[in-house]
């Protein structure tokens, strides 16, 4: 199984203020590279791959955590996880490239929100 797992801290903000509008942006970006929600909460956006391009094991699913600030830090952290069933027998795998994309992608939004 393919995993692929990146922490992002964004810019100290009132999370209480922005969480919809974070999660908002979060879902945006993710449909935004051709995958589809399958839930959403408060703290959590899964997304998955939509079938049909690709074989089924090489589908990713994409979990995005959303973590508030605490007393240690005064950050929003997102934690991105891309992962398949799909074993990583090369260095340049569908996973990799789909978690590079997404990376990029939400970093990108944090830029130019």
């Amino acid at each position: 199984m393919a995993r692929y797992a990146s922490c992002l801290d964004l810019p100290e903000v009132d999370f209480d203020a922005v969480n919809h509008s974070l999660r908002t942006s979060i879902s945006r970006v993710l449909e935004s590279c051709d995958l589809s929600i399958i839930y959403s909460s408060k703290d959590y956006v899964v997304a998955k791959e939509k079938p049909g391009k690709i074989n089924l094991s090489e589908l990713t699913t994409i979990e995005v955590l959303i973590h508030p600030p605490n007393s240690l830090s005064t950050q929003v952290q997102l934690n991105l996880v891309v992962k398949n069933d799909q074993l990583p027998l090369k260095s340049n795998n569908h996973c990799k490239r789909v978690f590079e994309s997404i990376h990029q992608a939400i970093l990108r939004s944090m830029v130019n929100p």
